[in-house]
């Protein structure tokens, strides 16, 4: 800006020198030529401060021209050329660690599954041993409906067909039919305990069965059936006293009889009538290899034994603790029951 003002201040300073000039010639042309009157004419102040300011802007650009010219001439870059500012690239957020929502829907899905198979094992569970009591107790009623093989009502006029297990009847065992019923009195011995069972000569049996008979058995006493005897005098028993009943087997060892055996017994409890000397109806149902204990029509035991395989049934007494009187027994309604053809 400073070097415009200064060359535009020379040229017209350089204009005005020439017109002045020229003008001057002109004049000095036309007029005469002026005389001098002893002193020197004098220039105008305004041309004398004209000049000197000339001087100056010559000397000024001269300055400039020479520095210019001393200092090195650096090229000339290019005007940077302004870029528009990049567009701003979207930074992601953060990604925060999301808190998982407990699945609700799921956990009550699962849970109901879950209550429902549970309270559905739990009727099965429960309701399993009903189940099965109920199979048991139908197929107890079935074979009350199966053929009679043997059947002895103890009536006066029919045949005795019993006869001691081991072939050898105790001296002091009495038994005899009255009104219906076979009454077997044990007198007094020395020995503590009396034993004797007996076997129905028809009844014989080769699969299932079912054996009953009602017995009435004194005090200290036991009365009930015997099953899978033999020859030799072994056999099952399923007899009771006042308040227990017992399956035991009676076999020899070394070809003699050891003491009973127990093969499981329990406390029969309310089964039996409160009244010592009541009448009960035992039954002893094989069937599929597997035995049940019925007192009273009703099942108390059961029980796996392969160990005596015997044809022989019939009913068993045993004195315990001889007081020193007659023991009387009673038995009636022996029936044997085989599955039809």
């Amino acid at each position: 800006m400073k070097n415009k003002f200064l060359s535009f201040l020379l040229k017209a300073l350089f204009q005005y020198v020439k017109t002045s000039l020229l003008k001057k010639g002109t004049q000095e042309k036309a007029a005469p030529p002026p005389t001098r009157t002893g002193a020197s004419q004098r220039l105008p102040v305004a041309k004398i401060l004209l000049g000197l300011t000339g001087l100056l802007a010559l000397g000024v650009l001269l300055w400039q021209r020479l520095r210019r010219v001393a200092q090195p001439v650096e090229p000339s870059l290019p005007a940077p050329q302004v870029l528009p500012p990049p567009e701003p690239v979207p930074v992601p957020a953060p990604v925060q660690p999301s808190r998982k929502r407990f699945p609700v829907k799921r956990f009550w899905g699962v849970a109901g599954i879950v209550l429902t198979i549970g309270t559905l094992a739990a009727l099965i569970i429960l309701a399993f041993p009903h189940f099965q009591s109920w199979l048991l107790k139908r197929d107890y009623e079935q074979a009350r409906n199966w053929s009679v093989s043997a059947s002895d009502t103890f009536d006066i006029g029919e045949a005795m067909y019993w006869s001691a297990a081991d072939g050898l009847a105790d001296q002091n065992i009495h038994p005899w039919r009255t009104n219906g019923r076979w009454v077997i009195t044990v007198g007094p011995t020395s020995d503590s305990d009396v034993v004797e069972a007996f076997y129905y000569e028809h009844a014989v049996v080769t699969g299932d069965f079912l054996v009953t008979m009602e017995v009435t058995t004194p005090i200290h006493c036991y009365t009930g059936l015997v099953f899978q005897g033999n020859i030799a005098g072994e056999y099952y028993s399923f007899f009771v006293d006042e308040q227990k009943y017992f399956v035991s087997i009676w076999h020899k060892e070394n070809d003699v009889f050891p003491d009973s055996e127990s093969a499981g017994g329990v406390m029969i409890g309310e089964l039996i009538p409160e009244e010592v000397g009541q009448p009960y109806l035992l039954g002893v149902l094989k069937q599929n290899g597997t035995y049940y204990f019925y007192i009273n029509n009703t099942l108390v035991n059961q029980m796996n034994d392969t160990r005596l395989s015997g044809e022989r049934v019939g009913a068993k007494i045993m004195v315990c603790n001889n007081t020193g009187t007659d023991s009387v027994f009673t038995l009636d309604n022996f029936t044997l029951r085989t599955p039809g053809k």
